[in-house]
């Protein structure tokens, strides 16, 4: 089936988002009014991903927090807008959005794994709206290139975010909010990327 076409500068409804959404083969984010066809993954892409929902199912296991996969949508209710994060982390009870009975609206927690390409888009618009969520505590970027994880954590929806950066396989941290740890060796691991500051002192040198 033909994916449906939008001009990104021709705003349409939510509904006309989930109509191409659900009829399309691949997955497309809803965003500025605009449908956003989500970038191919790539293998270093899906080995992040899977390492860090893997590490999160383990460190939650049998908690009231769980993790979801990607083809989880999350809706922003106060902005309409609409993505599919790489994993997340929603604690019981579920809730969904009125407007998408598939869409959750509470996650504690989001990851994006990022790329060349999506890194800007990611790290403004996305997480601009994302910081919108009330129920929101958590949000993770990480690197797909190089060896680094930015975390963002706030107490409540009226708290500044703060802001941590990991830089090393062998850094690990916490997550307070659902008090547990992350290693960066385990989620990292089998990804051949260099550390970032190795990365960073190789193109200094150049």
């Amino acid at each position: 089936m033909r994916d449906p076409i939008y001009s990104p500068h021709t705003p349409i409804s939510y509904a006309d988002y989930l109509a191409a959404d659900e009829a399309s083969s691949k997955k497309h984010e809803f965003c500025g009014g605009a449908i956003r066809a989500m970038a191919g993954g790539t293998p270093t892409h899906s080995k992040l991903g899977t390492n860090a929902l893997g590490e999160l199912y383990s460190a939650l296991r049998g908690r009231s927090c769980q993790p979801r996969n990607s083809d989880q949508r999350v809706r922003v209710d106060e902005t309409g807008e609409a993505f599919y994060p790489d994993a997340l982390v929603v604690c019981a009870p579920d809730e969904y959005s009125s407007f998408d009975r598939n869409a959750l609206v509470n996650p504690t927690l989001i990851l994006e794994v990022m790329s060349p390409s999506t890194r800007e888009f990611d790290r403004t618009a996305k997480f601009a709206s994302y910081s919108l969520i009330p129920s929101l505590r958590d949000v993770l970027f990480i690197e797909s290139n190089f060896v680094r994880i930015e975390h963002y954590h706030r107490e409540n929806a009226q708290t500044e975010w703060f802001y941590r950066a990991f830089y090393r396989r062998a850094d690990s941290f916490s997550i307070e909010s659902l008090q547990i740890s992350l290693s960066l060796e385990a989620i990292y691991l089998g990804v051949d990327v260099p550390d970032a500051l190795l990365a960073f002192a190789e193109l200094r040198s150049e």
